[in-house]
């Protein structure tokens, strides 16, 4: 999904529930606001579900590379496969020559005041649908009469608390060990 997109599908829903949606929908405020409240929300969401990335690399024996530098976007290691290496805080130095495999999380690419609509909006799709109820929550909180923010952070907590984290959770494989 685009920017565009999820700007298009934030608007229908308030659109559905709200009986004053084109005050919303229509107002120049609220559209410079969008970008804004989209990044906020987009990076609560990303905290709570990552996806894993694979960059591959040819690497040799004393090799060194600092990860937040020679990864894009780079987050949080979750391993290196291929190649034996050693670590210290975010510098690797790998002990062999090969192919290092290097599996890890990135930041979410911002959405900023100027983003382009065709901004790609890089989550799960459980994660889309949270993100379009937590972006309208907080473009409609400011309005207290007819309640209607406090309906949608409603339902955003409840998405957002429905998330399934498992993707990113390891496994543990232990081969050998000691025959007691």
């Amino acid at each position: 999904m685009n920017l565009g997109e999820l700007k298009q599908r934030t608007y229908k829903l308030i659109e559905e529930y709200t009986n004053t949606a084109p005050d919303y929908t229509s107002d120049p405020d609220y559209s410079t606001k969008f970008n804004t409240v989209a990044n906020v929300i987009l990076n609560e969401l990303n905290s709570l579900v990552k996806k894993a990335v694979i960059e591959t690399m040819t690497v040799h024996a004393g090799d060194e590379i600092q990860l937040d530098e020679e990864l894009d976007r780079f987050f949080l290691l979750k391993r290196i496969t291929g190649v034996k290496y050693s670590i210290i805080d975010r510098f690797v130095t790998f002990e062999e020559d090969g192919e290092a495999k290097i599996y890890y999380y990135q930041y979410p690419v911002q959405i900023k005041e100027d983003s382009d609509n065709d901004t790609k909006i890089d989550l799960e799709p459980q994660a889309i649908e949270c993100m379009i109820w937590g972006i309208a929550s907080d473009i409609l909180k400011m309005d207290v009469s007819n309640q209607y923010g406090a309906m949608f952070s409603q339902r955003y907590a409840e998405l957002k608390g429905s998330l399934d984290n498992r993707i990113n959770q390891g496994t543990i494989h232990i081969e050998g060990g000691i025959d007691v």
